[in-house]
């Protein structure tokens, strides 16, 4: 008797991969997803596989599936920002969690209302509600500062800049395919409303 393979939709495919309980699983059957020739890269996937990824502190992992997105030329939402400055800050990583703020303003995308309350969750759980505060205020009126956000003196570890976060999180091995510096002026002068 023969067997057919069942294609499952990618809504199917969301399911089964936000069902699984560990990363390993998650990796394991995005990877077999991923050898099927039908599959397309798909955003959501890469998203759920990221947040695995995150929550169970696999950076390296994390990466990698970062790099590969912009390779398959998966473009990154508001939610991809979103979980990650999520998972990062859960970590206790505030630092990098912001500067994931940072890198979605360099690419023009503004913060949505969710990534924007996460933001300012994870500045209010390091202890720095002034500066949640005028995030909040900031992004009511279009506006994403973050230069008043000294991630210097944001937690014990050592400071961190926007350009040593980029080269070290994303760029480790490639995948500079969607960064331009020339559109980054004109993304910091802009103001957009909520």
């Amino acid at each position: 008797m023969k067997y057919e393979a069942i294609a499952l939709t990618p809504k199917e495919q969301t399911v089964i991969l936000k069902e699984q309980n560990s990363w390993e699983e998650v990796l394991r059957i995005f990877e077999w997803f991923k050898s099927q020739k039908e599959y397309a890269p798909n955003v959501i996937h890469y998203n759920v596989v990221l947040r695995a990824l995150g929550r169970a502190q696999k950076w390296d992992e994390l990466r990698l599936c970062w790099i590969e997105m912009a390779k398959n030329g998966v473009l990154r939402t508001n939610n991809t920002y979103g979980m990650l400055v999520d998972v990062y800050g859960k970590a206790g990583l505030v630092k990098e969690s912001l500067l994931w703020i940072k890198h979605m303003k360099l690419r023009g995308i503004f913060p949505d209302e969710v990534t924007m309350n996460t933001v300012v969750r994870v500045l209010k759980d390091a202890g720095e509600y002034n500066r949640a505060d005028r995030f909040y205020k900031d992004w009511c009126n279009g506006r994403v500062e973050l230069g008043d956000l000294d991630l210097d003196i944001i937690g014990d570890s050592k400071p961190i800049s926007l350009k040593q976060f980029l080269f070290t999180e994303l760029f480790r091995t490639g995948g500079r395919n969607n960064f331009s510096t020339s559109g980054a002026s004109d993304v910091e002068r802009s103001v957009k409303k909520p």
